[in-house]
């Protein structure tokens, strides 16, 4: 939905903060939705938590955020 609603080269934000949605799960399933809206895009930046907010190398549940900004066509 928010692809469709997206201005022309307008950009996208969208994030998750699920620890089931690992980050190459995540771009498909956003490439998924960008398709499905008959839209193409870049995308800009891929984003994590912040430094406040570590992630724990024996917890990898504890990457659970992740967000990218693209542009849209």
């Amino acid at each position: 939905m928010s692809a469709q609603v997206t201005a022309k080269n307008g950009m996208l934000f969208i994030a998750s903060c699920s620890h089931n949605m690992d980050l190459p799960n995540f771009i498909e399933q956003v490439a998924a939705g960008v398709n499905d809206a008959k839209r193409s895009g870049r995308i800009l930046h891929t984003c994590f938590a912040a430094p406040d907010h570590p992630t724990h190398p024996m917890l990898p549940e504890s990457a659970y955020l992740k967000g990218l900004l693209l542009v849209l066509d």
